[in-house]
């Protein structure tokens, strides 16, 4: 069995298991990477004033390993959202484009980036 399928067979088991305890949030693969989907709380300073859907990069490759800690996380992001106790403050790379870097990073031509939901 080649690994390609054996890691297929891993990351369909973890989006079935996610499906079974009503985490609302499924992993998908994006190249190499994970991401979250689910619906979500808007960013803060977003004009948006209700959760939507949104892709979040999970920061985590996609082998076996990968996957277990991304479902894990689904998990916890799951419960967070259904009890109302997301917040993105937990998650410092999806600052949003509208923060400002500090006034010394500015002046030295330091750009803040921004990575995060689609």
């Amino acid at each position: 069995m080649s690994s390609d399928i054996e890691l297929a067979k891993v990351f369909a088991a973890a989006n079935q298991y996610l499906k079974g305890v009503n985490a609302k949030i499924a992993l998908v693969r994006r190249g190499e990477m994970l991401y979250w989907q689910g619906t979500l709380p808007p960013k803060p300073h977003s004009k948006r004033d209700r959760p939507y859907q949104q892709n979040c990069s999970s920061g985590l490759p996609y082998t076996k390993a990968g996957i277990g800690r991304a479902k894990k996380r689904a998990v916890i992001i799951g419960n967070q959202v259904a009890l109302g106790e997301f917040d993105w403050t937990e998650y410092p790379m999806y600052r949003t484009k509208i923060e400002q870097p500090p006034e010394s990073l500015s002046a030295a031509g330091v750009e803040s980036n921004s990575v995060g939901c689609a």
